[in-house]
């Protein structure tokens, strides 16, 4: 298995966890490593909304939150190549680049 490959599985596996809990641990892990926009958070029901607000940041082993900034220090990930990966998965969809503006992008020019 990968590193990181058991970051969305919810804590414990999945044996015998009810698909409602499977899908608040997923939005848990996802809300850790890059919070949810606030546009984002004003359009879901409320009943996400007050479980989003109550997630506690998953953490690694070492007690640190499982943030992009501490996936790309582990995995020693270039500069450059970091770039394209932080636009590719900007959590606000205004900020975002669309796909024409992606494949324009520096990094796939190397």
């Amino acid at each position: 298995m990968e590193p990181g490959a058991k970051l969305f599985q919810p804590m414990g596996g999945r044996a015998y966890s009810p698909t409602a809990a499977q899908d608040r641990e997923f939005l848990n892990s996802l809300c850790t490593i890059a919070p949810f926009p606030k546009n984002f958070i004003e359009r879901i029901p409320d009943k996400w909304r007050k479980a989003i607000y109550e997630f506690s940041p998953r953490l690694a082993p070492n007690g640190q939150p499982i943030t992009f900034d501490f996936i790309r220090n582990i995995f020693e990930i270039p500069e450059e190549d970091w770039a394209f990966i932080r636009d590719v998965l900007q959590p606000d969809p205004k900020m975002r680049p669309s796909a024409d503006q992606l494949l324009q992008h520096s990094w796939l020019n190397f």
